[in-house]
């Protein structure tokens, strides 16, 4: 199966650019509901957030090597060189894979989404408002003066 690797930053808005490639691949959009998605009955599919509970991402691998054609595979906040595909999780090239053989890799490459600072900044910080920090008004104030500064 082919794979290629995509990293990115949580909050990042890369699911959407992963959107536009993934319609440029199979013909539509897929809605972002579970960690392994099967592109409607086509041999695409979407691993998504595979550094986060990796037993899981292995288990799901194992289960489509055989079916699989193309693999897209999302780390989310990982070092730029993570990968699921090594015994050390370091990516050292696409012939120097530990797992190519056991899961069938025909490695096509390694995608990295970036976004300026200050829109993944502010993005956090109104997520982590909503959902951690709750701390009114100074999380508030430091989000109006970085929509003010922007």
């Amino acid at each position: 199966m082919k794979v290629v690797e995509s990293m990115a930053l949580s909050r990042s808005g890369h699911h959407s650019m992963k959107n536009w490639i993934i319609q440029n691949l199979v013909g539509f959009q897929i809605k972002w509901e579970y960690k392994l998605i099967n592109c409607s009955g086509t041999k695409f599919y979407h691993l998504g957030e595979a550094n986060h509970d990796i037993p899981l991402s292995y288990q799901y691998l194992e289960k489509i090597k055989d079916d699989a054609d193309f693999v897209l595979v999302n780390y989310e906040d990982t070092p730029w060189d993570y990968t699921l595909l090594n015994k050390n999780k370091v990516f050292q090239g696409q012939y120097n894979l530990d797992f190519g053989r056991q899961y069938n890799v025909d490695h096509q490459g390694r995608i990295v989404f970036i976004r300026d600072f200050y829109n993944n900044l502010t993005s956090r910080i109104e997520s982590n408002n909503r959902q951690i920090f709750n701390n009114g008004m100074k999380i508030n104030l430091i989000y109006s003066k970085l929509i003010t500064y922007i």
